[in-house]
């Protein structure tokens, strides 16, 4: 089957970090160096579609092999990051190599602009009406003849534990924000500047 091959070369080899003396002699860098001139001249390197050059990417980081032949993930990450960028033309170099249609659509062309005003009126009812459910929590009134299953009345149930747990009323809460500053918010005020005026004066 023809299909692309990668060689992947030794990488550099940290001959000081090898844990044995014999591994030292045997699989030193000049010994790891002469099997490549080998590969070479047998001709592997050129009968492949893509040679990853192992001591392209780690003859820096020689000293980052911790047993003088692994490396750590991030070194090995680079090495792979050349693979996956060279597969783009490995892939279509190949001679059963299937054509892919790289056609893609103008922007715009699969939209629906209905579809899109209606989940726009779909948002502004969810918004101005104060319900969740995007309308549908409207439905529970044709059930039920109660009104407090409105969600504008499910509103004020839900938060008015909120509120009376703060000690504040619904007729507050429902104030502009102009009119918190006088009664208790602002004698709050005062007391924060007093302590902030304090806290300097102690300071200096």
């Amino acid at each position: 089957v023809d299909s692309p091959v990668i060689w992947f070369s030794p990488p550099t080899i940290n001959t000081r970090a090898l844990n044995s003396d014999e591994k030292r002699i045997q699989m030193s860098e000049e010994s790891i160096e002469s099997i490549r001139q080998m590969y070479k001249e047998l001709g592997v390197t050129s009968s492949v579609s893509f040679v990853l050059d192992g001591p392209s990417f780690t003859r820096e980081r020689a000293a980052e092999s911790f047993d003088g032949v692994n490396y750590p993930p991030s070194t090995m990450d680079a090495g792979a990051q050349i693979i996956f960028n060279a597969l783009d033309w490995v892939m279509m170099a190949a001679p059963n190599s299937v054509e892919v249609d790289l056609y893609l659509p103008k922007p715009g062309t699969l939209s629906n602009p209905y579809l899109g005003l209606m989940m726009i009126c779909i948002t502004l009812i969810g918004l101005f009406f104060f319900d969740s459910y995007f309308g549908f929590g409207y439905l529970g009134q044709f059930v039920v003849s109660n009104d407090t299953v409105s969600p504008g009345e499910l509103y004020d149930q839900a938060f008015s534990p909120i509120f009376n747990r703060l000690k504040i009323s619904q007729k507050d809460e429902r104030e502009p924000a102009s009119s918190s500053f006088h009664g208790a918010d602002r004698h709050e005020m005062a007391q924060l500047l007093g302590r902030s005026t304090s806290s300097l004066s102690r300071r200096r």
